[in-house]
């Protein structure tokens, strides 16, 4: 691969990060998953139908899903389901002390990096990395690559994340091993939001408020803790995997699939601070006609998920289809170690059949025609393999209390009937998020800042004052300075 093949980023990358070999698809060689053997009335493991290698899409061709590391089906997780991160206060701390040496892809000058970030021409593309890792908490390189569509941030070097990193914004992190690295080690570099002090004191204040809107959706609020690393980069996955090779109009993170944002603020009613609904799911589907499956992700079982899913279950059961465009999927994905008994898969059915039986929902719209369970082998049985499940989202779901076959992007299986175009306009203005893979966001119809801007200002159309004679009031520019007001002016960056 040369400079030249890869255009404008072409500025981005170090002349060392050239040697980076584009194509990883023989790094892994592929396995098999055995058939597994459930116990009780759990429907059985189904991987019948057509199947196929993930890849293509409207996702940059150099970071498809067939190219991209199989974070499921590879063991990559040595050590329980955490990699081992640093930050740039940390990296500089040790490299003080002499202890370790910061690699010359991650070290820069602080002042120099913030620069850079700022400087006009590259601002939107450090913006667009940021709101990926705001949206997903943690992504491999390749992954940040096929979401933002900028591809040489799969090589591991490159010299925007060197930027993010030196100011702090974003941590780097390795899987754990005690193997020697190789040249396609870089690739495997993972990445999460750093500390928010660059970003609250520094870029926020030349940001216009559509540049911050695009980047934080309007929420001020840190995401909360990383959980754990095999979570998010599953989850990830899936995400963009949904977004490259199924019929979903948008794919959402866990900040926008909260139970009480879903089920209340979304939908124009009163917030609910109480505990019941503070649970958010990993991720959310939207349909075509604007439907919202919710998915969450689970490789273990305890009160913890129990409780989640009788979050789920009350929320669903208080909410109909056609009022909120509202489904969950529970999708299993225990660690393949050698001693998989499918036992997370079993309890994750049971638990769901019997939140259902408490809360069954009107015979109209049952909650458990909404709620489903899924392996991640059904969808996707070996490395870089998919199934025609996965295309549909199909699912188990217990009707009734009798478990089906149901597909949620299939809206003959999940019908949606709203009122008004709220649920399709609602897929529109999610399309001015950054944080959503990029070939989701194009070909749709902007959102319109200035009528939201009036609405909230509780004005239907620019207001006008009355006609005043010029002698009656003081002789003012538009937009000058007025008592404690001082003159409204653009962000510094943009100025003369």
């Amino acid at each position: 691969m040369s400079r030249a093949d890869l255009g404008v980023w072409a500025d981005f990358l170090p002349d060392e990060e050239m040697d980076v070999d584009a194509d990883v698809s023989d790094f892994l060689a592929p396995v098999v998953t055995d058939d597994i053997e459930l116990p009780g009335d759990t429907p059985p493991v189904n991987v019948d139908g057509a199947r196929r290698r993930v890849g293509g899409g409207g996702c940059h061709p150099d970071v498809t899903a067939d190219l991209r590391f199989d974070p499921y089906h590879r063991e990559l997780w040595t050590s329980g389901s955490q990699a081992t991160w640093v930050s740039a206060k940390a990296a500089r701390d040790q490299q003080a002390i002499g202890t370790s040496r910061i690699p010359k892809h991650l070290d820069a000058d602080v002042k120099d990096a913030a620069s850079r970030i700022l400087a006009g021409g590259r601002l939107h593309a450090y913006l667009d990395v940021l709101a990926a890792l705001d949206q997903w908490r943690v992504a491999t390189g390749e992954q940040l690559a096929a979401i933002t569509g900028i591809p040489h941030l799969a090589s591991g070097k490159s010299s925007m994340m060197r930027d993010l990193f030196t100011v702090g914004a974003v941590d780097v992190g390795v899987f754990r091993n005690a193997l020697t690295p190789t040249r396609m080690t870089p690739r495997a570099t993972l990445y999460r939001p750093g500390t928010s002090t660059f970003v609250e004191k520094t870029l926020a204040p030349e940001l216009t408020y559509a540049e911050w809107l695009s980047l934080t959706g309007g929420h001020t609020q840190k995401m909360g803790g990383q959980g754990h690393d095999r979570h998010g980069v599953l989850t990830t996955e899936l995400a963009v995997r949904v977004a490259e090779h199924t019929t979903a109009a948008a794919v959402v993170g866990e900040r926008f699939s909260q139970a009480n944002m879903l089920g209340y603020t979304g939908l124009g009613l009163p917030s609910q601070d109480t505990a019941r609904y503070t649970k958010s799911g990993d991720m959310t589907v939207i349909r075509q006609d604007g439907a919202r499956i919710v998915v969450e992700l689970t490789a273990t079982v305890g009160r913890a998920l129990e409780r989640k899913i009788e979050t789920w279950v009350r929320l669903l059961e208080d909410r109909r289809m056609d009022a909120s465009g509202l489904a969950v999927i529970f999708l299993t994905a225990e660690k393949l170690d050698g001693d998989t008994s499918g036992n997370v898969r079993s309890t994750v059915h049971r638990m769901v059949k019997d939140a259902v039986r408490l809360s069954p929902g009107v015979t109209y719209d049952r909650t458990g025609s909404r709620i489903g369970v899924a392996d991640w082998r059904e969808w996707f049985p070996t490395e870089h393999v998919s199934t025609d499940r996965f295309e549909n989202l199909t699912v188990n779901r217990p009707v009734d209390g009798v478990w089906q076959e149901a597909s949620f992007l299939d809206p003959a299986d999940l019908p949606f009937a709203p009122a008004g175009t709220w649920a399709t306009d609602a897929i529109d203005q999610l399309t001015f998020l950054r944080g959503i893979p990029r070939w989701l966001r194009d070909g749709r119809r902007p959102l319109d800042l200035s009528d939201v801007l009036l609405r909230t200002a509780g004005y239907q159309d620019v207001p006008v004052p009355a006609m005043q004679r010029p002698s009656d009031r003081d002789p003012r520019p538009f937009g000058g300075a007025h008592g404690a007001t001082g003159e409204a002016l653009p962000p510094k960056r943009m100025r003369g």
